[in-house]
């Protein structure tokens, strides 16, 4: 939605076939039936879904035959889109495939020497939308003889003002290979462990109340020996098309903050 706003706000009104002029006064009308239908396979539903693309077609053409100025606007939002892993690529060719996968910009879990922390998080409920879930991440680290061992706290806050509905969401974290799992809190809810992508992963369900604050906990060890000449490195791997949220680190004494607006590499000294 924010992308399709940005768009028309650089390219203005364009006329859409069989509705007429959208604008940012009301695209969020002319997509309702797209929201509406979003997961159908049913003919009639597919149809309203083609409405993006249509309406994207539209915006396109626009700035296409527009001067320099708005070219250079959009091709700068795309770059930032990119960045932020709002915009990913998949291509039925290989080849194009496999450049997009070298250059990070399929979405891929990584690959990485060290620790990693990739948190995917998706709303199952029925009413709410994922505004209305603020989530932090909050990730406590000490050496130990062997081992980092790491206290991850998961916060998430109900922030609707207009639904009183439990907020339902399913939880999926991806931590080292390696790793060891040593604790998991009572609340996430038939929580899994298992291993994919080269990764160990914790995966379960949330859920949070209206205008409550649920915290989600997990405890585990990584092995020293992940680390080379007396540096801790971290992945921080952003979920793409989420917003930015903040997470708060620490190893001993060394402490840092961090904005993930896009992927987030964080090092400290051992």
């Amino acid at each position: 939605m924010a992308s399709i706003l940005f768009s028309l706000a650089v390219s203005g009104k364009v006329k859409v076939p069989d509705f007429g002029e959208v604008g940012s006064e009301n695209v969020q009308q002319y997509l309702n039936n797209f929201f509406a239908v979003t997961g159908s396979e049913e003919l009639v539903d597919k149809t309203q879904k083609d409405r993006v693309s249509v309406l994207l077609l539209e915006i396109m053409k626009k700035i296409l035959v527009s001067g320099s100025e708005k070219k250079f606007q959009l091709l700068q939002f795309i770059m930032k889109e990119i960045d932020g892993g709002h915009l990913l690529f998949n291509s039925i060719d290989p080849g194009i495939q496999s450049i997009a996968k070298k250059y990070k910009l399929t979405g891929d879990i990584e690959d990485f020497d060290g620790d990693f922390l990739y948190i995917s998080s998706a709303n199952i409920s029925d009413a709410n939308v994922n505004s209305d879930l603020v989530m932090s991440v909050t990730k406590r680290s000490t050496i130990e003889s062997k081992d980092i061992t790491t206290e991850l706290n998961l916060q998430f806050s109900n922030v609707s003002k207009t639904n009183f509905d439990v907020f339902r969401n399913y939880i999926k974290v991806y931590l080292p290979e390696n790793v060891e799992i040593l604790e998991t809190s009572d609340n996430f809810i038939d929580h899994t462990i298992g291993k994919e992508y080269n990764k160990s992963y914790v995966d379960g369900l949330v859920n949070v109340n209206p205008g409550s604050i649920t915290d989600i906990k997990i405890k585990y060890n990584v092995p020293l020996s992940n680390f080379d000449a007396g540096k801790y490195r971290l992945l921080i791997q952003k979920q793409p098309g989420a917003v930015s949220q903040k997470y708060s680190l620490s190893l001993g004494a060394y402490e840092k903050d961090v904005d993930l607006d896009t992927n987030k590499i964080v090092e400290f000294d051992l």
